[in-house]
């Protein structure tokens, strides 16, 4: 999977004026963060970020020679890379679908006793700590499922992720593993980035869909302050980009 390093975001005097001043209106709002207007005016000033997925366009391949009337088609492998302000061209950094009408956005509650009612049918511990991040995924499909990921930092920087996945037939998978250095710190920028906080409630735009009707609540814990958001698919912006690393992206 290929990627393109990451260069610092380009943002000049003017557009960090804009989102010093945007972000105090935000943080001394009356509602603090509860009126999606302030939230999404403190959003489009924040300077874009996040990761892109990029799907190369399938080709026709030749057929075999056993059967030169089988169609066949393949592509390239998806390029994950970080986009920044000069970079955001298509698709774009933000989403119109999601902004128009900030005043429809419900702010998300907390799932976790979804979380915990997976793990208690899965028999696997909630993992506790601080910073940590919850991610509950619901899938609904060909086959149902829930999944709950529970990631913690470590006092040595890195970033545990546990993850169990129960299908409504009650098979159950879990998985856990350590994020690599890159991805730690990359996981550290996101949770403590304060544009996180300002990302739309409700993420219903996705740079990559499928057929699959994945929903999913983002839960995030940088020790001070808790961050919720809510969408579908594979997401866009900060948490697009949390999503993508707890899901096993490699670095981008």
């Amino acid at each position: 999977m290929g990627h393109a390093s990451h260069s610092p975001l380009k943002v000049n005097l003017l557009s960090s004026l804009l989102l010093a001043t945007a972000l105090l209106a935000f943080a001394s709002s009356t509602a603090h963060g509860q009126d999606a207007r302030a939230r999404a005016d403190a959003y489009l000033a924040c300077p874009a970020a996040g990761i892109a997925l990029w799907i190369p366009a399938p080709r026709r391949a030749p057929s075999p020679p056993d059967d030169p009337t089988l169609i066949v088609m393949e592509r390239d492998p998806i390029d994950v890379r970080w986009a920044g302000d000069d970079d955001w061209i298509d698709p774009p950094a933000v989403p119109k679908e999601v902004l128009s009408e900030p005043e429809t956005w419900i702010r998300p509650v907390s799932v976790r006793e979804e979380h915990e009612a997976v793990r208690r049918q899965a028999v696997a511990e909630f993992p506790a700590g601080s910073p940590s991040v919850l991610l509950f995924q619901r899938t609904e499909h060909w086959a149902w499922h829930s999944e709950s990921t529970v990631a913690v930092r470590f006092p040595d920087g890195s970033w545990r992720v546990d993850y169990v996945q129960r299908y409504d037939d009650g098979t159950v998978r879990r998985d856990q593993r350590t994020l690599d250095s890159e991805a730690s710190r990359r996981m550290d920028e996101l949770v403590s980035d304060p544009c996180l906080a300002r990302e739309p409630f409700v993420s219903e735009f996705a740079h990559v869909t499928s057929s699959d009707n994945t929903r999913w609540t983002l839960e995030v814990d940088d020790g001070s302050l808790t961050t919720r958001i809510a969408g579908r698919d594979s997401g866009f912006g900060r948490a697009g980009a949390i999503i993508y690393l707890l899901r096993g992206g490699t670095a981008f």
